[in-house]
C-alpha cells in the first residue's frame, strides 16, 4: 500500500510539472527587446505572426520575423522558415548578435522548436 501511494504521488508531481511547463505563457517580444541582457542565453517561448522570411540554402539556415503586439524579432532556424502570415509559437534561446551572409542581426532567437 505504501508503494502504491508513493507511486501515485510521484506520478502526480511529474504530471504537475509537465502541465506547468506546457502552460508557460509566452514572453512578449517587447520585453526581450527592452532588456536583451536579461534574456541573453535564456530559453523563451514567443507567439506571433510571421511577417518575413529568408532561406539561405547554401548555409542551410533560415530566418523569419515574428510580430506580436507591435514588436518583432528575428528567429534563426535550421529548418525551412514558415510562410508569411503563419501564426507560430517558437521556443528558442535569445542571443545578441549573429552575422549571416554579411548581414548583422541584433537581438534574435535561435529556434529550438516551433508549433
Amino acid at each position: 500500500m505504501k508503494r502504491l501511494f508513493t507511486l501515485l504521488a510521484v506520478c502526480f508531481l511529474a504530471g504537475t510539472l509537465v502541465f506547468q511547463s506546457a502552460c508557460t505563457p509566452p514572453t512578449r517580444v517587447a520585453d526581450i527587446l527592452a532588456s536583451p541582457a536579461a534574456y541573453e542565453n535564456k530559453e523563451v517561448v514567443i507567439k506571433g505572426v510571421v511577417t518575413g522570411n529568408f532561406w539561405f540554402r547554401s548555409l542551410t539556415t533560415g530566418l523569419y520575423r515574428v510580430l506580436d503586439d507591435g514588436s518583432s524579432i528575428w528567429v534563426v532556424t535550421k529548418l525551412a522558415p514558415p510562410a508569411e502570415g503563419t501564426e507560430v509559437t517558437v521556443k528558442g534561446t535569445v542571443a545578441s548578435a549573429i552575422i549571416i551572409a554579411d548581414q548583422s542581426l541584433g537581438t534574435h532567437i535561435q529556434e529550438i522548436s516551433r508549433k
